[in-house]
């Protein structure tokens, strides 16, 4: 149909600026996929900067608050947790005492893997203390480290 109206040299004359009009197209495609990556190249280094400030600043707020603590409080040292153990240790947290059985209940997991992860945290340097009553044992988090957790969060959980 196009052969009708208009003639062969006219034709490849069109052709020919439709692959430079193509042409133009794809190197534009480029440039912006490239600016794109760029774009989020950047954008990570940016996050990975902000991730940075905000561990020194909490540093410096521990540094600050390590300066007007007195002597008499007790530090921790608490290897990080794996978000499982956070759940174990935050029903821990929430509770005064708890049996296994208690803590698998609120945390969804098998009582057994929940044994597991109480010996993980206390690996860790998390003051769990167990007591027996009834042929049971009751855990719970050590009173002073309850406060201080509360204070100045020793167990980063975010």
């Amino acid at each position: 149909m196009l052969r009708k109206i208009f003639s062969g040299e006219q034709l490849r004359t069109i052709k020919a600026a439709f692959r430079r009009t193509e042409t133009e197209l794809n190197d534009h495609l480029d440039s912006i996929n490239a600016n794109s990556q760029e774009i989020q190249s950047l954008y990570e280094l940016l996050a990975e900067i902000e991730q940075k400030m905000e561990k020194m600043a909490t540093r410096m707020d521990a540094l600050e608050l390590h300066a007007k603590t007195p002597k008499h409080v007790k530090e921790y040292t608490i290897q990080p947790l794996t978000r499982r153990e956070k759940e174990v240790f935050v029903s821990l947290y929430t509770a005064e005492s708890a049996t296994y059985k208690e803590i698998s209940r609120k945390t969804g997991l098998e009582e057994v893997m929940v044994q597991e992860y109480i010996t993980a945290l206390i690996a860790k340097g998390v003051p769990v203390t167990k007591r027996y009553q009834n042929n049971q044992i009751f855990v719970s988090l050590d009173k002073q480290f309850k406060e201080n957790q509360a204070k100045e969060k020793v167990v980063e959980l975010l």
